[in-house]
């Protein structure tokens, strides 16, 4: 059985990386989840391949249905698979993650970050695609 997923500009809106959103950082995002959550290495051992087709188009092959994948994909916290840049993503997952691109409609100041008190965020409307929904402002 093939599920492909395809990565549609509107579906994907509200999480629009500053850099693009490649199939590749699918990939590597999931892979990185899988090592820490218990339903990760259990959709893991029921898949056969996972892999980016394209730029557009991740695709599990798994030798029967799952139906519990949506589910594990889309789990919240505290071992939700986030999706991020294949470039962190590809780092240790027991390791935090010290890249700090941004995604959405603000990129990140880091050099004006102050740890535990405040947050600098710069608005960069490149990153929002026409008919993205608005975004509140950080409370902090």
């Amino acid at each position: 059985m093939r599920l492909l997923f395809q990565l549609e500009r509107l579906a994907i809106s509200a999480a629009l990386f500053l850099d693009g959103l490649l199939g590749l950082d699918c990939v590597a995002s999931i892979r990185r989840w899988d090592a820490r959550d218990a339903l990760g290495q259990t959709l893991m051992q029921r898949t056969d391949e996972l892999g980016a087709l394209d730029d557009r188009t991740i695709r599990f092959r798994l030798p029967r249905l799952f139906p519990l994948l949506p589910d594990a994909l889309g789990k919240g916290v505290p071992d939700m698979c986030a999706i991020m840049p294949e470039r962190p993503a590809s780092t240790d997952p027991y390791n935090q993650v010290t890249d700090r691109i941004g995604s959405g409609p603000y990129r990140l100041r880091a050099n004006k970050r102050v740890q535990e008190r405040s947050t600098a965020r710069q608005s960069c409307s490149a990153a929002a695609p026409s008919g993205a929904p608005d975004m509140p402002p950080s409370p902090n």
